[in-house]
This record gives structure tokens, sequence and C-alpha cells, in this order.
């Protein structure tokens, strides 16, 4: 079977911890991260893959700036599993993941 391009999540950020995205048995591949911080105020960025814990962190309460964009793109193979996320404060940090599902 071919590999799939995915949209993982689109969405505002919660104030707490929530998955953004079930990880498949095949596995996954995070390619892009999006984020907008729409607030007057610098939030940070917690994902993680896996349980919210700094060991399965792929951004800790990283600071993006108010009303700034912050792009990141690599290669992050998940297996199966879940993207978690949150930022300090709701609907504030708007946020885009895609990849590739295997």
């Amino acid at each position: 079977m071919a590999d799939v391009a995915k949209q993982m999540f689109k969405g505002a950020l919660a104030a707490a911890d929530a998955q953004l995205y079930a990880g498949l048995a095949a596995g996954s591949i995070v390619r892009n991260i999006h984020v907008h911080n729409i607030d007057t105020v610098a939030r940070p960025l917690r994902i993680t893959a896996g349980t919210d814990a700094i060991g399965n962190a792929l951004f800790w309460d990283f600071s993006v700036p108010a009303g700034s964009v912050y792009d990141w793109s690599g290669f992050i193979a998940l297996g199966a599993d879940t993207l978690r996320g949150h930022t300090s404060a709701a609907n504030v940090m708007l946020t885009i993941i895609s990849g590739v599902e295997l």
C-alpha cells in the first residue's frame, strides 16, 4: 500500500493536554507543524509523541511570540504513538500538523 499524505490536526490548541492525532499501527510520520499565536502575549507550545511528559516532547514549552507564526519541517517517525498538545490559554494557538500515514 502506498504512503498517504495526511492532515493530522487542524485547529486551536486547548489549555489542557489533549490528543491531536491517533497514530496508526502501521506507523505515521510527522513532516510539518505550523503554529500561529494570535494572542497579544507569547504562549508556550507543548506537543508530545505519547503521554504529556518531557521524555516524549517534540516541543516542550517552546515560546511562540505574540502575533507570530512558527513553522517546523522535518521527519519524526511516530510509530503507533498519539500526538498530544496544548498551550497556556485556549483558542489562541492555531495549529496545523501534517505528515504521512504508512
